[in-house]
């Protein structure tokens, strides 16, 4: 969904307060698993044309391609997660680059190794970042909600007003 920034805000402070049970349980530190902890991993896509056509493509692959990466053999020691798709507008190019945020709680995961699989489903990305969560649970659930909360992309900027959930004005 498209926000405005006012719209934008409102929306990573809902979304943190739904997830917060959920967010202190993926960066908890349980003894009895020293191995585990939480971790935050970012997966690109390719840009895309600024068409909602493209753009809707673009959605569904990303959703796509994260459930199939999440069935390989590698993955499945993730204990649990929550994830959040960002959209950035590029004016100058007239493209949309895709984002998939989320916070796992999972061991150790090689970075090459997901970015190699990543690959492989998308057939032309493989842009992968993966780090362990810093500064307890208002660190990683800041990290999660802010894609929500930025406004690079607001609905005002491909023309479709319309998406705003409240009367603010552009």
């Amino acid at each position: 969904m498209l926000f405005c920034q006012g719209c934008a805000r409102r929306e990573a402070k809902s979304t943190l307060k739904r997830y917060w049970p959920r967010i202190l349980w993926l960066v908890r530190h349980d003894p009895r698993e020293p191995r585990v902890s939480g971790k935050l991993l970012t997966l690109t896509l390719k840009n895309v044309e600024a068409t909602m056509p493209d753009l809707s493509a673009g959605l569904r692959k990303i959703t796509k391609s994260w459930t199939r990466l999440r069935h390989r053999k590698f993955m499945a020691t993730i204990r649990g997660g929550l994830k959040r798709v960002e959209l950035t507008y590029n004016a100058k190019a007239d493209t949309f680059h895709l984002h998939l945020h989320v916070l796992i709680r999972a061991p150790y995961l090689p970075q090459q190794r997901i970015s190699r699989a990543w690959r492989e489903i998308t057939g032309d990305s493989y842009i992968v970042d993966i780090r362990k969560v810093t500064g307890g649970p208002g660190g990683a659930g800041r990290e999660l909600v802010k894609y929500a909360g930025r406004s690079r992309l607001s609905a005002a900027s491909i023309g479709a007003p319309g998406f705003c959930r409240s009367p603010t004005r552009w």
